[in-house]
């Protein structure tokens, strides 16, 4: 099966550090991949080059057929290639209802005041169907009851499933997620990986980068494993491709037994 997303021979350096270094990965359309790799590794600048929020030093960026390397992340996101980061980067004054309707709302972007004014019927349209977006990522991220709250009421766990719904929001084609279970109790990761699962069975492509290695063998359909800024082991089994020698070595060193 054609990639729906692939990084060819991707490079970032700063300076003299090779951040990512000539990486190779091919993202296929509806599975749901997992990338780990200890701090450092290169896991987040690579995310940050395949959105174009990160200058790439070589190599290319391929979606649907078509080459995005060089376009604005902006560009890159109305194409239907989305994130979110390590940090929560939500609007304080903002309702959870409006923060998550951002997301539905950047499908607008780039969309003239005058071309709004010209054509309100099909704005109104766009508009109505983007609230009902982030109405349907509300409901199905669980936050109906808090729908209506200010993110600084709410617990660090439900501040990252509010970014999560908000992604979903613009109903991207691609979504890549950086550690979006960081700072959840273990019952709220197992439901955040059940949700995934259930994302891959209505067909979309997803990027998980997390440091929760069963959660990631969990449910991650294809595994790929990053080192100092390379790529070092991948498979569709991602449970033998953490037994790896290079992968414990590297990786999960001395706590390889707790991942059995």
């Amino acid at each position: 099966m054609k990639a729906l997303l692939a990084v060819q021979k991707v490079s970032v350096h700063f300076g003299g550090t090779k951040a990512v270094h000539e990486v190779d990965l091919e993202f296929e359309a509806g599975r749901l991949y997992g990338l780990i790799g200890p701090n450092g590794s290169g896991k987040s600048t690579l995310l940050g080059a395949m959105s174009r929020l990160t200058r790439l030093t070589a190599g290319a960026l391929v979606f649907r057929g078509d080459a995005y390397t060089h376009l604005t992340p902006e560009a890159v996101a109305r194409l239907g290639v989305r994130r979110t980061f390590q940090t929560v980067r939500l609007l304080p004054e903002m309702t959870v209802l409006d923060n998550v309707k951002l997301g539905a709302d950047a499908r607008l972007a780039g969309r003239s005041i005058a071309r709004n004014w010209l054509f309100p019927a099909h704005t109104a349209r766009v508009e109505k169907q983007g609230a009902r977006a982030a109405a349907e990522a509300i409901e199905r991220l669980g936050l109906t009851a808090v729908a209506r709250e200010f993110p600084l009421n709410l617990s660090y766990g439900t501040q990252r499933r509010v970014e999560i719904a908000r992604a979903l929001a613009a109903q991207p084609s691609v979504l890549m997620l950086d550690e979006p279970t960081a700072g959840m109790t273990r019952e709220e990761r197992d439901e955040v990986g059940s949700l995934l699962r259930e994302l891959s069975a209505d067909g979309l492509t997803q990027i998980l980068v997390e440091h929760d290695v069963p959660l990631i063998t969990r449910v991650c359909d294809h595994l790929y494993v990053m080192n100092a800024g390379q790529l070092i082991a991948s498979g569709d089994d991602p449970a033998a491709v953490v037994q790896r020698p290079e992968v414990q070595e590297a990786y999960l060193g001395r706590r390889a037994h707790a991942v059995s």
